[in-house]
């Protein structure tokens, strides 16, 4: 305790105050009342100098089992000078075993979704497996929503891990240490293999990595486990997973928003997706071959042939009911309502039609069923008899013949004489002048 300071005298109030849960600005206030002259810097530099120091929590040694885990990080790469004499800046990708500490690294350009995924699966074919997790930061090559619970992948990272038969876990938001294993590898790498460096091209640094991993980094002495990288790697190879029998297959993804009709543009094609999505932002992920349409959780939503530019692919099941021509259901489907709406007749009718008027015949057929609304089925099968004897095959001519026949029907109009909402005539009576109607 500082006996310099002013409030030496006043030790016991201020602290056992303080214990209470009282603030500064309280406990000031309070010493006024007993006669302090001090300020309040001073009892805010006495609470400082007397708290309570509580002892350090210790880290928790994470112990991780053969063939279980994978860390993965970036870091800054040495610079490269191309031919051009132009310094351009590149990324370190660091992978590390976390059981026997066996690292793979190399550098690139970019730090997108292709490269972050290519250098993953050169790591795992580095290895010659792979392992049960892979652990990762919340970098947007990988993690399109970060969450501490359940965080979303980028579909490309999504499918990665089920091409490899991995899981990805992303670690917890500004916590790097959760995957401190491969944070220390990023240093170490940093530091004792390309501190002070410069290399002519990316190929020629990842060269230089390559060849230093093989005879550097896999034979270090590993502090904490009293034992050679190499021998723990020997012991953990048998743990891990085959590796499948090809490569990831290599595509890109998009961001699209689905158009008011109901596709998205997808280098400069047009495809299709369910109508409730409509003005919604779905994923496009396309390869040379094919167009994946996902919604934002990875459901997928359709799957299109890749087209050329300017054409449109469009599902069938993707356009509303409500939105289809009858027409365009085709005559087959047309002369099915047919016979069940009105009956064979008319479909013996509609098939010369089809046979007659070609690619006219679905709206000539879908007007012999709009003729089921003003006429009854059994007036309609007969008249369509009487067409094909005639050799009629227009629907002006069929129209003829059912106003000839002259029994269209009227639409009947409900009449109720009882009903809660209307008054019974009896009540009526005694206003009605009977001379008005017996003169």
């Amino acid at each position: 305790m500082d006996k310099r300071s002013g409030c030496a005298q006043y030790a016991s109030e201020i602290l056992a105050a303080h214990a209470q849960g009282l603030s500064g600005r309280r406990i000031y206030q309070d010493l006024g009342d007993a006669g302090f002259t001090g300020s309040y810097a001073s009892v805010k530099r006495f609470l400082q100098r007397n708290r309570e120091t509580s002892p350090p929590v210790p880290f928790r040694r994470l112990i991780k089992l053969a063939g279980q885990e994978m860390q993965v990080d970036y870091g800054q790469g040495a610079w490269v000078r191309d031919e051009r004499g132009r310094r351009r800046k590149t990324h370190l990708l660091c992978c590390v075993l976390s059981f026997s500490r066996r690292i793979y690294c190399e550098v690139s350009y970019r730090q997108d979704s292709e490269s972050f995924i290519r250098g993953m699966e050169n790591a795992f074919r580095h290895f010659c497996g792979v392992t049960a997790t892979v652990v990762i930061d919340n970098l947007k090559a990988g993690v399109i929503r970060p969450c501490n619970f359940d965080p979303v992948l980028n579909p490309k990272c999504h499918d990665f891990a089920m091409h490899y038969g991995t899981c990805i876990l992303p670690c917890r938001p500004r916590i790097p240490w959760h995957k401190g294993r491969v944070e220390n590898v990023v240093g170490y790498v940093q530091n004792n293999a390309l501190a002070g460096r410069t290399f002519p091209s990316v190929n020629a640094q990842n060269t230089f990595l390559w060849t230093w991993q093989d005879k550097v980094s896999d034979h270090r002495f590993h502090g904490t486990e009293k034992r050679h990288v190499i021998d723990m790697y020997q012991e953990e190879k048998a743990s891990l997973q085959p590796l499948p029998a090809s490569i990831f297959p290599a595509f890109s993804e998009e961001m699209r928003k689905v158009h008011s009709d109901g596709h998205v543009e997808v280098q400069g094609a047009y495809y299709s997706v369910p109508p409730e999505y409509t003005s919604q932002e779905v994923w496009a992920c396309h390869d040379g071959r094919h167009v994946r349409i996902m919604s934002k959780d990875l459901k997928e939503l359709a799957l299109h042939a890749r087209q050329e530019r300017g054409r449109t692919s469009t599902a069938a099941g993707h356009v509303p009911p409500v939105k289809v021509y009858l027409p365009e259901r085709g005559s087959h489907w047309l002369l099915e309502q047919i016979e069940k709406s009105i009956g064979p007749g008319a479909r013996a009718w509609g098939e010369t039609v089809v046979l007659s008027r070609q690619a006219a015949a679905p709206k000539v057929l879908h007007g012999l069923l709009h003729l089921r609304k003003a006429h009854a089925a059994a007036t309609i099968e007969f008249v369509c008899n009487l067409a094909i004897t005639r050799g009629e095959t227009c629907y002006q001519a069929l129209k003829a013949l059912l106003e000839e026949r002259g029994d269209k029907r009227q639409p009947a109009l409900p009449f109720q004489s009882e009903h809660e909402l209307i008054r019974p005539l009896k009540e009526y009576n005694h206003l009605i002048d009977y001379k008005d109607i017996f003169p």
